[in-house]
Order: C-alpha cells, then structure tokens, then sequence
C-alpha cells in the first residue's frame, strides 16, 4: 500500500474501535459467565461445560485480536505495507469466531425444540449452523495461505459473503420460530404466563435482532467497502454478540420465574384476587400485598423459560 494512499481512519482507526469494543464486551462476558456459575450451580452439565467452552474460545479470541491490534500499530509502526498482509493471529480469530457462532446458534435451535417439540427447523438450522462452521474453517485455511488482503477478498469473496448471509438466515429463523411457538403457547395460559411468555417473546427478537444485524451490517460494509476495515470492525466483536446473547438467555431464567404481582384483598374475604381483575370500592377497605408467582409449565415440552 502506497503511503499517499493510506487511510489510517479507514484501516488502523477501524481495527483499534473494534478491537476496543470487542474487549469492552468481552469484560461483559465474563462478568455474566460469574453471574451464571453463582446463580445456577445446580444447572447440568451440559449447560456448564457450554459456558467453559465458549468463554475460553471468547478468551482466545479476544487474545489473537489484540496481538493482531499490537503488531500492526506498535511492532510495524509507520509501515503501511504491512497491512497487505496482516498478522496470523488475525486469522486465528477467524477460527475462534466462526466457532463461536454456530454453537451458540446451535444452542438456540436446542430452544425452538424444547418450546416447540418439532426437529423440523431445528434441523435445519443445525444444518446450516454446521455449514457455516466448515466455511469458515475453510476461509480460515485460505487466509493463513494468502498473499495479500486485497487479493484474498476478491478471491473468496463468495465464500465470506456466503457465511455471514447462513448466520443472518439463522438468526432470523431460529428467533421467528421462537416467537410463532411462544405465540401458540400464550393463547392457552393464563395470564400471569401470558405476562411471561410476552418477556421471552420481547427478548428473543432484541438477542435475535443483536447478531443478526451485526452480521449483517458487517455483510454490507465487506460488499460496498472492500477496501478499508470498516467490515473488520464489526467482526471483532461479532463473536462477542453471540456469546453476550448466550449467557443473558441463561441468566434470565431467574428473572423471569419470579414475576411480583400485586393483590388486593377484602378484610371479609379469604381469597384474593390479583389487581388487573378487581375494581376498587372507595367506600371498602382494601390490604395490599406483594406476592412472588414462581412460574413452571407441566408440559412435557420442557419449562417454557428455557425458551429466553
């Protein structure tokens, strides 16, 4: 790269917000990875291990962009030419992300089984989560081999644009599915479920909507700007994403178990009834009291907070 070419905004600036972004975010993964083992040391194992894995890959991940981040501004300084062909532990990060993502995406199919009893979508997005897994080890060998950025990008442009589209189309699936199958369950509950089933409906799209969107803003940028690293801002912390959805759907079954509702109760009665349904009498005098609902399905399909 010419030094009267060099766009230090466009290339450094770029990488140095993401790679600051993605840190600050992975202080966020760690601190709910805290929160999950203190809260749910009776989970399975399964969940556990799930945390472990990601969290060390997240780690792993966050290492090689920083190595990357050092090299280019500190060891290379005042080389421009280095960014022909960017360090390995770039490319490294590849691996960790593209691990990160159909895991994690592979976990939330595991939701829309549980909720919806059917291995019809989850299959399909198993598929496509285990697609996007070979793609990206593939894009990962080809980058270690690359000659240059440039040439790289437009080489395998196809295979880079194809990946982040298959983890776009999941994401979009496995929340839509969610929320059909969440939206069949609250027609039968009652209401203080509706309440719940109306949380986890809201928190699937916002989760759905946080890697999704990151993809695809990423997507964009990679097609209409190649020649910059805009589009490599938004993969350092696109791992992030996942794992930050990941973990707030694990931490939230608390919260969403235990809803308060307020009841209001007649002296000369032995029953309450909750707030929405009673009518309040000037003339009667009326006790409030907080009471904590603990909600649980008996359907066989699983507890429907496994949905978040």
């Amino acid at each position: 790269m010419a030094p009267a070419a060099f766009d230090a905004h466009g290339t450094l600036g770029a990488l140095s917000v993401g790679v600051l972004i993605s840190c600050f975010l992975f202080g966020i993964v760690t601190v709910q990875a805290y929160i999950y083992y203190t809260r749910f040391p009776e989970d399975q194992f399964k969940w556990k291990f799930l945390v472990t894995f990601v969290w060390f890959f997240e780690l792993a991940h966050c290492i090689s962009i920083c190595h990357s981040l050092y090299y280019l501004t500190i060891n290379q300084y005042g080389n421009p030419k280095a960014l022909i062909k960017p360090p390995h532990t770039l490319f490294l990060a590849i691996v960790f992300s593209g691990v990160i993502g159909p895991v994690v995406q592979a976990f939330f199919a595991e939701r829309v089984r549980v909720v919806s009893g059917k291995l019809i979508i989850p299959i399909i997005c198993w598929t496509l989560s285990a697609v996007r897994l070979g793609m990206s080890a593939a894009a990962a060998g080809e980058a270690f081999q690359m000659t240059s950025l440039s040439s790289f990008q437009k080489e395998f442009k196809w295979l880079l644009t194809t990946v982040l589209a298959v983890g776009c189309a999941v994401d979009v699936l496995v929340a839509g599915a969610l929320c059909y199958y969440l939206n069949q369950q609250k027609s039968n509950s009652h209401e203080r479920t509706a309440i719940m089933i109306d949380k986890i409906i809201a928190w699937t799209v916002q989760t759905g909507l946080m890697t999704s969107l990151t993809g695809l803003v990423m997507l964009i940028f990679f097609v209409a700007m190649p020649g910059n690293f805009i589009w490599l801002c938004f993969f350092m912390f696109l791992a992030r994403m996942f794992s930050n959805s990941l973990l707030a759907s694990l931490n939230a079954r608390t919260i969403l178990r235990q809803t308060n509702f307020v009841e209001l109760q007649h002296p000369s009665q032995g029953s309450a009834t909750y707030a929405s349904n009673t009518r309040y009498h000037p003339s009667q005098t009326v006790s409030v009291r907080m009471t904590k609902l603990t909600e649980v399905t008996g359907d066989s399909k699983g507890d429907i907070t496994d949905a978040v």
